[in-house]
């Protein structure tokens, strides 16, 4: 009996002993799995967040390149301006009688407040995001942490220009000179002209205009240099950006233009509304028009000669204008749905701006 007990005993402490063994695989089993579902999760996460990082800085490279366009032509005005300055200035130093008229010329538009403010509100809500520790580009990533600065810069130029046209040019203005003959030409219809009459040549011997002159001058100068600063800044963020992303993902400018083009060609231009794409305006001399295509006709799906149909859901307005555009004379099939809720094939022969 003693011996059938310590049988027993010895074959419970083996049980036991395996038990343990098996209890500490399934704990550690378990764990493992925990962790390799949280790796996943994480990397799904991460690759997610890396796919909505791209998205942005794709929209922030045209945001950016429409902006170098609009200060390229904003520094050829102030250039303008700075000559009429200069010669203005010009005449009065040199007390030249005799170009008073041409001094009025030269004033035109000096009774117009200039706002030149550029909020990025692409990239305000990108950094907004907390996104921009997840760029693996240090370098660009570097360059979006000065950014805030150079919003701060246009809102602070805007509130110098401001405060300087109310507190300078136009208590001036308002004593010195008919404010209807400094109008910008394009409002001189619709201004009453007349009343009195305005003393240039008393003008000429007058401080307050001289200072006027000046003033602006020195914000045509500061605005200038903003410029020449935040174009060299948004041309390095752009060159970084191309190398995240890779240059076959953006849309180079001219390129740009030639998609207006032939979007024009066509006749049409889409927008997004409610995530899907819709023709927002539809010239009716154009192709689109003529092949029956209607403004608000939501686009599905495009197809190019001989390929099948792409479903554009989710896609941003440049790529499809990517799939829309083409060889002029080719034909691209339209999938539609009209806003009485049927589906139909439009094709549209690409054609050229009339």
């Amino acid at each position: 009996m003693a011996i059938l007990n310590k049988i027993n005993q010895s074959s419970s402490q083996k049980k036991k002993r395996f038990n343990i063994r098996y209890i500490l695989a399934e704990i550690f089993l378990i764990t493992a799995g925990i962790l390799i579902a949280l790796a996943i999760d994480n990397w799904n996460t991460d690759r997610e967040e890396q796919k909505m990082i791209e998205k942005y800085l794709i929209e922030m490279y045209k945001e950016y390149s429409n902006e170098i366009e609009r200060m390229e032509k904003r520094k050829i005005d102030l250039n303008l301006e700075l000559d009429k300055n200069t010669r203005a200035l010009n005449i009065i130093k040199n007390s030249q009688y005799d170009s008073i008229q041409v001094l009025e010329n030269l004033l035109l538009g000096l009774g117009n407040p200039v706002s030149d403010w550029k909020q990025f509100p692409i990239t305000k809500e990108f950094l907004d995001q907390n996104l921009l520790y997840k760029i693996k580009n240090e370098k660009l990533k570097g360059e979006y942490k000065n950014f805030t600065f150079w919003i701060d810069v246009n809102k602070e130029l805007k509130d110098f220009a401001r405060e300087q046209y109310l507190n300078t040019t136009e208590p001036f203005i308002n004593s010195n000179i008919n404010f209807s003959t400094l109008c910008c030409p394009n409002m001189n219809s619709s201004m009453i002209q007349g009343g009195p009459k305005t003393n240039y040549k008393l003008l000429m011997n007058n401080m307050e205009l001289w200072n006027t002159l000046s003033f602006r001058r020195e914000f045509i100068l500061i605005n200038s240099g903003i410029i020449d600063g935040q174009t060299f800044f948004l041309k390095n963020i752009i060159e970084e950006i191309t190398n995240e992303v890779g240059k076959e993902n953006l849309i180079e400018p001219a390129e740009m233009d030639e998609f207006k083009k032939v979007m024009q060609g066509i006749g049409f231009f889409p927008q997004i509304e409610e995530d899907r794409l819709k023709v927002a305006y539809i010239d009716s001399k154009g192709t689109a028009f003529k092949a029956g295509l209607n403004k608000g006709d939501i686009i599905l799906m495009v197809t190019q000669p001989g390929e099948e149909p792409i479903d554009i859901s989710g896609m941003d307005v440049f790529d499809v204008m990517k799939l829309v555009t083409g060889p002029i004379g080719t034909t691209v099939v339209l999938t539609v749905e009209r806003t009485d809720g049927t589906i139909e094939d439009v094709s549209v022969v690409r054609d050229v701006v009339k």
